[in-house]
């Protein structure tokens, strides 16, 4: 007999790999530093370091971030019952990580306890406790805070707040400039002027 025929397996072997092609766990352990991996509970054992699936993975072309938390229930897929091959795919609700909605109809994003974006009936509500900045390149932003916006296009800037409102630049509102405009009728003593012009 040649000394390279592979033996064949036990059935209780295959019968341990068929088990682990894919098992219902719990992320015990994330290390962020790169390679990023996450260590996953399953049932007595825990994984080595396993990668998770993260939507996209592209690099510059494309990726997303947002890594696991301990506690969190995955389910671990492991090509051909090789728990060191397999990957962890994250998104199962379980009694300690709650669903962020029991509601139908309802898409929701919870990033805390308090901060989340929300679709419903027509109406996108994004949700955060201290700022908003949407940016376009490097030079045009909105910035919302929970008592100001502040827009900034180039070298303007409009800050909105509380009890006023600032302007870099001149504002002109239906034709008339807030900075150089002239009143018509001007008179001496107590009249008042005309409209701006």
């Amino acid at each position: 007999m040649p000394g390279n025929t592979p033996q064949q397996e036990s059935p209780q072997e295959l019968a341990r790999r068929a088990e682990n092609i894919a098992r219902i766990g719990t992320v015990v352990a994330v290390r962020h530093a790169k390679p990023a991996r996450c260590r996953v509970k399953l049932g007595d054992n825990t994984t080595d370091w396993l990668p998770w699936l993260a939507g996209r993975a592209a690099g510059k072309a494309g990726s997303t971030w947002w890594p696991p938390v301990a506690g969190e229930q995955c389910l671990v897929i492991a090509p051909g019952g090789d728990l060191a091959q397999g990957v962890a795919l994250l998104g199962a609700y379980s009694d300690a990580m709650e669903a962020p909605s029991d509601e139908p109809g309802v898409e929701r994003t919870r990033w805390s306890e308090t901060e989340f974006a929300e679709y419903r009936e027509g109406r996108r509500t994004i949700h955060t406790e201290e700022a908003i900045v949407l940016e376009v390149g490097a030079g045009c932003s909105i910035a919302m805070a929970p008592d100001s916006i502040t827009l900034q296009v180039g070298g303007a800037v409009l800050h909105i707040g509380a009890d006023k409102i600032t302007s870099t630049v001149d504002i002109v509102a239906h034709g008339i400039s807030a900075v150089h405009h002239i009143h018509g009728g001007v008179r001496r003593g107590g009249d008042t002027s005309g409209e701006p012009e």
